[in-house]
């Protein structure tokens, strides 16, 4: 959402609406199926609509949950940090 500034206002909104929409949350995870919806819900209820969780080789079902409960999903299959 691409908004102006007027008089402490965004058009469509609020300065903080503007900046959740504005925002991706990104949820790095690993074998949390027990938890990851309620977080993925916990973040949308804060005002967040953009929510990226990153899978990294979960051996559970924390990616069908966290797609269940609206995020997007990405999988990273290398446990770990980033290898240089």
């Amino acid at each position: 959402m691409i908004g102006t500034l007027e008089e402490g206002e965004i058009h469509g909104g609020t300065h903080a609406d503007w900046l959740r929409d504005s925002c991706l949350v990104i949820i790095p995870a690993l074998n949390e199926e027990a938890t990851i919806a309620d977080v993925v819900r916990n973040v949308r209820r804060q005002g967040f609509s953009r929510i990226r969780v990153i899978d990294n080789g979960s051996g559970d079902a924390t990616a069908s949950r966290a797609r269940a409960a609206g995020a997007e999903v990405l999988t990273e299959p290398h446990c770990g940090y980033v290898l240089m």
